[in-house]
């Protein structure tokens, strides 16, 4: 990766920090996306750099059967410990270890940003 890479991804995820965000809508608390932190972002094989649920929910509509393969494996599941230990979404993380295919992955991801965004 050259230099430039590095520092439009250092961009991208320099205005985030590591930490979920509330947002006060009508009296209640809103939990907000998080975003990882410049040096926990997700490195996709040969593709984008992934930095919150969005991002991921996005990567694996379009990522191709060997990228997914690379990430999804009978060995490991890259996703889903990343969601887990930067992303701090435990219950999801645990799903996403039962499922098997980019599509069902995509969906369940998507589902749980909406409920974050409710």
């Amino acid at each position: 990766m050259d230099d430039i890479d590095l520092k439009r991804v250092k961009k991208m995820v320099a205005k985030k920090n590591n930490s979920v965000k509330k947002k006060k809508s009508s009296g209640k608390k809103k939990k907000m996306l998080v975003n990882a932190s410049e040096d926990k972002v997700f490195w996709v094989n040969g593709g984008p750099v992934l930095k919150n649920l969005a991002d991921l929910e996005k990567e694996l509509t379009s990522m191709s059967f060997e990228t997914f393969h690379y990430h999804v494996n009978p060995y490991k599941n890259d996703f889903a410990n990343w969601a887990n230990d930067v992303l701090g979404e435990h219950a999801l993380a645990k799903e996403l270890r039962k499922l098997k295919t980019r599509k069902s992955m995509a969906r369940y991801v998507k589902s749980r940003i909406k409920q974050i965004k409710k």
